[in-house]
């Protein structure tokens, strides 16, 4: 026989329910912030070393950045898995978006090396209006949303301004304006929340 839930075991499981979701939101900001910073300084990096320097390896940034990238978000992860001591619907479905993000950046970048530069970077910055966009769908968050739309239209924007986009640095450019918008901005919106949530 399934058990009744009187009016304060509601109030309890929906007060739960908000908190788990306040965690989910303010935890986000650390992937965000972490992702949005080494991605704007791989970017740039890649814009002085190929247009300054003129250097052939201005690409090995980008090895570079998911490596640490990667130990950082891994061992945040491990310690915020142990710290919550459970897994929401949520921390689910958000894991499988990043998967899905993450072999689609695979894919990106083979169209990338083995076709144009310009579209393979025009779809890797859609891809971070995706994640974004669904992260902020997920956990109610707007300035995600809002940054995940503003990606696909600088992709848009990549893709009609052909001969704008023809010169690699320019690409370069809108990944940095992508990147802001997407990443840096909403993790700094997220981070707000955060202090404000501790607050309450």
């Amino acid at each position: 026989m399934e058990k009744v839930l009187d009016h304060e075991g509601s109030l309890a499981v929906i007060h739960e329910m908000i908190q788990k979701t306040r965690r989910n939101i303010t935890e986000g900001s650390f992937y965000y912030l972490v992702w949005g910073w080494l991605t704007l300084a791989a970017a740039s990096t890649q814009y002085i070393l190929l247009t300054v320097a003129n250097s052939e390896w201005h690409a090995i940034v980008w090895p570079v950045m998911g490596v640490v990238g990667g130990i950082a978000s891994a061992i945040y992860g491990r310690k915020s898995s142990a710290r919550k001591g459970h897994t929401t619907f949520v921390d689910k479905s958000m894991g499988y978006v990043w998967i899905a993000f993450g072999a689609m950046m695979a894919l990106a970048l083979i169209i990338g090396g083995t076709q144009s530069w310009r579209v393979g970077y025009s779809i890797i910055i859609a891809l971070y209006g995706m994640g974004t966009f669904v992260s902020g769908g997920l956990l109610r968050f707007k300035p995600l949303i809002y940054g995940g739309v503003a990606s696909w239209g600088i992709s848009a924007f990549a893709l009609l301004a052909e001969e704008w986009t023809q010169e690699f640095p320019n690409m370069i450019v809108l990944l940095v304006v992508s990147i802001i918008v997407s990443y840096l901005i909403p993790g700094y919106a997220l981070k707000s929340a955060e202090k404000k949530n501790n607050a309450a």
